[in-house]
């Protein structure tokens, strides 16, 4: 310690230090969001540029789901799932909050194992899945949507008011969302 009283400076780091385990580790609150849309909904299989010729939508899947187990986020949403049912290889990690039929596959929220949830049901046929988390004493609203895209100012409106309901069931109805 450079200019410090060494005597000092260390049993006060160590009491940092143990005061730090003993709070346990800090683990930020993350997000991670998907659009799936390599498997197979109908005739429709989108596939990026530099993919090999023989990569299959069950192989994006495969994929997605290694790397949602790499990446370890809180909350997973995933968008044009081929059905309602929990992805397998996440349900080690991951709890399936929920499911909704969207205008292409299924949307799926996934909460990590160990964070305190409560799903919201929706009314409608709404293409979303909503939740509150509770994270420290703080609540926080989690809504998984899969809009169908357009330039219509109609679809605009509709994709808006969507999302409001959604949140608006979840509580957060003056979030600033627009």
């Amino acid at each position: 310690v450079a200019g410090g009283d060494v005597k000092a400076t260390v049993p006060k780091r160590l009491r940092e230090a143990r005061l730090a385990q003993e709070a346990g580790p800090f683990e930020p609150l993350s997000a991670l969001t998907w659009n799936v849309a390599g498997f197979s909904v109908g005739a429709h299989v989108a596939k990026a540029a530099k993919a090999p010729s023989t990569w299959s939508g069950e192989d994006n899947l495969r994929e997605v789901q290694r790397l949602v187990r790499r990446w370890r986020p809180s909350v997973c949403a995933l968008q044009e799932c081929p059905g309602p049912e929990a992805l397998l290889s996440l349900r080690r990690e991951y709890l399936l909050v929920g499911t909704a039929q969207s205008h292409h596959g299924h949307v799926h929220l996934y909460c990590r194992r160990g964070l305190s949830f409560d799903r919201v049901e929706l009314e409608g046929a709404e293409p979303c899945v909503a939740a509150r988390l509770t994270v420290d004493g703080a609540v926080v609203a989690v809504v998984a949507c899969h809009l169908p895209s357009g330039r219509s100012d109609s679809l605009a409106v509709e994709r808006t008011a969507c999302v409001r309901r959604a949140l608006a069931r979840c509580g957060a109805e003056d979030c600033g969302f627009r």
